[in-house]
C-alpha cells in the first residue's frame, strides 16, 4: 500500500542511509543528550530569554533520574552543517524546541526518544501540526506545550513544562505511574 511505502522510503532514507553516509550511526551508549533548540539574536524570531529555558529545562530533566546524568546542550540548528546536525540529533533522548524548523531534526533522534514542542496559540495556522507526524514516523514521543502569556522565566511556565517533559517520559515507557522514571530501551 502507499503508506507502506512512505513509511519504508522515509525510513530508508533519514533514519539510514543519510546516517550512514556521514559515518554516524551512534550506539546506544552514544545517546546521552538533552538538546535545548534555541534561535540566536540574527534569527527572525529569536528565542526569547533563553537563559531562564535552560534553567527551566534543567529543573526539570534533573527531576527525571535518567535524564539527570545527561548532558544539557543549548543549540541553533541553524547553525550547524547537515553533518552536524545527524551526529548532534542522534545521541539526543530528550529534545524541547520552539516551533520550527529545527524541530524537523526529529528524523536523525533514535526511536524511543522524546520531543516537546514549544508554542503558543497566538501563532495560528502558522504553529499547524507538523512535527507530530515527523516524530510519530520517527518512532519519538511528541508532546505539544502552549505557554500562552507565559515567559520562560515565569514559575507556571517551568511547572507546565515540567509536567510537558514528565507526559513525554510516560511515552518512551522511561515514566512510572508515581512520576519517577525507569530505564527504557533505546532502537536506533
Amino acid at each position: 500500500d502507499a503508506h507502506g511505502f512512505i513509511l519504508s522510503a522515509f525510513r530508508s532514507l533519514f533514519r539510514e542511509r543519510i546516517p550512514r553516509q556521514f559515518g554516524l550511526i551512534p550506539s546506544s551508549e552514544d545517546v546521552r543528550a538533552v538538546i535545548v533548540l534555541v534561535r540566536t539574536k540574527n534569527d527572525t524570531m529569536p528565542t526569547k530569554d533563553v537563559d531562564a529555558l535552560e534553567r527551566a529545562v534543567q529543573v526539570a530533566v534533573t527531576r527525571a533520574p535518567q535524564l539527570a546524568h545527561l548532558q544539557l546542550h543549548l543549540v541553533d540548528a541553524a547553525a550547524l552543517s547537515l553533518r552536524e546536525q545527524v551526529r548532534t540529533f542522534s545521541r539526543c533522548l530528550m529534545l524541547v524546541g520552539d516551533h520550527g524548523a529545527g524541530l524537523s531534526n526529529v528524523v536523525f533522534m533514535p526511536r524511543g526518544s522524546a520531543v516537546v514542542e514549544l508554542t503558543h496559540t497566538g501563532c495560528g495556522v502558522h504553529c499547524g501540526d507538523y512535527f507530530r507526524p515527523v516524530a510519530d514516523l520517527s518512532g519519538v514521543t511528541h508532546r505539544r506545550f502552549s505557554a500562552d502569556n507565559l515567559t520562560a522565566g515565569d514559575p507556571e511556565f517551568a511547572k507546565l513544562l515540567d509536567q510537558s517533559i514528565t507526559l513525554a517520559l510516560r511515552g518512551i515507557g522511561m515514566a512510572t505511574g508515581n512520576g519517577r522514571v525507569s530505564d527504557t530501551k533505546l532502537e536506533l
